[in-house]
């Protein structure tokens, strides 16, 4: 988290910052980054303070459409946050204002933030934060979160499909719940290996061909006897935790089960149930560990 110049005015990234600019006469900053997408657009986010002084001249709209010119061609996803105490309730009275939000429609700039986020007693409600966006074709939701901390009410976005993802892997691992040694090796003597006839002469062709006939084979019959599935989150999150044996795996299970009983019925008794094999549970992981 970043505070710029004691303002209230904060970024979370992960990322370098690209740029930042700082007007002391108008009393202004603005900060960006850009976040590296390889399968898709990448994504630049501006995120702004400006103090809402009455002798402000135009330095903070022209720094904005510089700006916004330098990125009018870059096939990039822009988004633009922050508190412009610009009320966009009042262009019509304001022409700065005005000036703002034409700039913004300009660049394809549309805001997500249409009610107001600063409501104070005895004064009119205003609408000075807001994010703005270039992606409308997207799922977009947005509003503002109701909060006593500020007078500014938080806004929130939400955009699906912005970020590249990995895809998913599904771990697969072979299944020996139900695997007999006897029948599998019952099985494997009785692979016929075709082309296979001790008295023929052995080149190096036809060892690769009962080679590889005896791989397909024993492949299908360990296919058979211990056939592959894919592994649940439990699952692997339980491997990556190799203290966690059967038993525990199984105590774990019984809790999960009482615990879904006390949140249909609301029981003391099945709370203390679920309760009794939690602590049960911790104190038997505590000493695995050891």
């Amino acid at each position: 988290m970043w505070n710029l110049y004691q303002r209230p005015h904060k970024i979370y990234w992960k990322k370098d910052l690209n740029e930042s600019f700082y007007d002391v006469n108008n009393e202004f900053q603005s900060y960006w980054i850009e976040i590296i997408n390889k399968a898709s657009a990448n994504i630049i986010i501006g995120t702004f303070y400006r103090h809402p002084k009455t002798t402000s001249d135009n330095t903070f709209n022209d720094k904005l459409t510089a700006t916004l010119d330098r990125l009018a061609n870059s096939n990039k996803t822009i988004i633009i946050t922050g508190d412009f105490n610009y009320d966009l309730l009042k262009i019509d009275k304001n022409s700065q204002a005005k000036q703002f939000i034409d700039i913004l429609y300009t660049h394809m700039l549309q805001p997500c933030i249409l009610e107001p986020t600063r409501i104070v007693n005895h004064q009119n409600p205003a609408l000075i934060d807001n994010i703005f966006i270039n992606i409308v074709e997207k799922n977009v939701k947005s509003g503002n979160l109701t909060s006593s901390i500020s007078d500014h009410l938080p806004n929130y976005v939400i955009i699906s499909d912005l970020i590249d993802h990995s895809p998913k892997t599904k771990h697969k691992v072979r299944n020996f719940n139900k695997f007999e040694i006897k029948d599998y090796q019952k099985d494997v003597e009785n692979i016929n290996l075709l082309h296979y006839n001790p008295e023929d002469e052995f080149t190096t062709d036809k060892l690769d061909t009962i080679y590889n006939d005896l791989q397909d084979k024993l492949t299908t019959t360990i296919d058979k006897h211990a056939p592959f599935k894919i592994q649940s989150k439990q699952e692997i999150k339980w491997k990556q935790s190799p203290w966690i044996n059967k038993g525990i795996q199984k105590l774990i299970k019984i809790k999960d089960v009482f615990y879904r009983k006390y949140l249909r019925s609301k029981s003391t008794f099945w709370f203390n149930r679920f309760k009794y094999y939690r602590n049960w549970i911790k104190r038997l992981i505590f000493i695995a560990k050891k």
